[in-house]
């Protein structure tokens, strides 16, 4: 789960439009999902197709004759809608849900060229409201005697999932939070702390090395290896722009211990770099966006906020950032931060609404509809077909971000 939070009930982007998300009543399982298997292992692959949602779409490679799809809902759900690509050369699946009986459903398309977005091959309505286990097993097509290409780019469920619970004697570990989403982190144990950017935009680490010597690392904190540092002896290199030293981004990989406020992970990956792009005012970025479940991102490495929550260093998969721009009137003490392990009571008032993620790579909502208004006032419009990006991506590392929950 991924939070912001504002005090104020209206966000102003631009001079007199204001957007409201609203979400629609179901929820998304992608195809790389856990609560998906797919059989025989090695004869699925994921694909990142025109239209594809989340991390790709999962194809049938291999023999046809034997795929087999299973999938257990994540949360009760009445309905069921199985998204994929449709086969010009035929293609049947068997779909049946718990002990009911089966239902044959056909993705072949004739007239298809392959460049269509997934289609929606199967909806099953007027189940009981619990959870269920469904079965698609692909089957002989005796329209063409051959057995089609079986794919999988997304289920979506009815109703929503459970909002998360939190004990009152949860663990939350916080970091002051400068404007932009600007954090003091500790590596290797060492002072000073390193101000990087909390960068929900991008998967991996990177600081700022005492092995940099560059003017573009001058006057810049800079990370020395404490005593559980490893150098895992792999370089990656990023060139921005026109390319050349001066553009050019240069990190060795390295284990060490990362401190984030009052919690301590003693072992993680994080790119030291020795050599940094001109014009860098920070002394780092830390990736939160999601890198060990994102199948498809490949080189990315697991990240240290990932490394906590697997290795128990926190309990709950959140990140909430609390920040403030001065205008609020907000009681004394209360400050902007950066939290990991759940949510601080003392930031918000009222209650949270909970929104679906993508739960590969970026912090994205993957449905949300556009309400347009031209004032506070004003009755709203529906105008999320006005706009070529449907999926809304929550990336702090990108300053218009602060348009919406700074």
């Amino acid at each position: 789960m991924f939070s912001f939070f504002k005090p104020s009930t209206l966000v102003a982007i631009g001079a007199v439009i204001l957007f409201l998300l609203q979400f629609a009543q179901a929820y998304i399982v992608f195809s790389t999902d856990s609560v998906v298997s797919y059989s025989p292992s090695g004869s699925w692959f994921i694909l990142d197709e025109p239209g594809s949602a989340g991390c790709g779409t999962e194809f049938l490679l291999g023999a046809r004759s034997n795929g087999i799809v299973t999938f257990t809902f994540p949360a009760p759900s009445t309905t069921l809608q199985w998204w994929g690509f449709q086969r010009s050369d035929g293609g049947v699946a068997q779909v049946c849900v718990d002990n009911l009986p089966c239902t044959q459903f056909s993705y072949k398309n004739a007239s298809t060229n392959g460049s269509e977005n997934p289609r929606l091959l199967a909806n099953i309505t007027g189940l009981t409201n619990k959870v269920h286990t469904v079965t698609i097993t692909n089957v002989l097509d005796t329209s063409v005697n051959a057995f089609g290409q079986l794919t999988v780019d997304r289920f979506v469920l009815s109703g929503s999932l459970p909002a998360p619970t939190f004990p009152s004697n949860t663990f939350i570990s916080s970091v002051p939070l400068g404007f932009a989403y600007h954090a003091p982190i500790i590596l290797g144990g060492n002072k000073p702390a390193l101000n990087v950017l909390l960068d929900t935009g991008a998967p991996n680490v990177w600081v700022i090395s005492n092995l940099c010597n560059s003017n573009n690392c001058a006057g810049h904190n800079k990370y020395a290896p404490g005593p559980g540092f490893q150098n895992l002896s792999i370089q990656d290199t990023a060139v921005f722009g026109s390319g050349g030293p001066d553009n050019t981004l240069v990190t060795w990989r390295v284990n060490d211990s990362v401190t984030w406020g009052t919690s301590t992970i003693a072992e993680t990956t994080i790119g030291a770099a020795v050599g940094i792009p001109t014009g860098e005012t920070l002394d780092g970025n830390f990736g939160m966006a999601k890198s060990a479940y994102a199948k498809c991102g490949a080189g990315n490495y697991n990240n240290f906020l990932e490394n906590m929550f697997m290795q128990g260093d926190i309990v709950n998969a959140v990140i909430a950032l609390y920040q403030l721009d001065g205008s609020e009137g907000a009681p004394s003490g209360v400050t902007s931060e950066g939290s990991i392990g759940g949510l601080d009571a003392n930031k918000f008032t009222g209650s949270i609404d909970w929104i679906q993620m993508n739960p590969q790579g970026q912090w994205q909502s993957p449905a949300s509809q556009r309400i347009v208004k031209t004032s506070s006032s004003s009755s709203g419009v529906d105008a999320t077909n006005l706009f070529n990006h449907p999926v809304l991506a929550f990336d702090t590392g990108d300053n218009q971000l602060l348009g919406l929950p700074h």
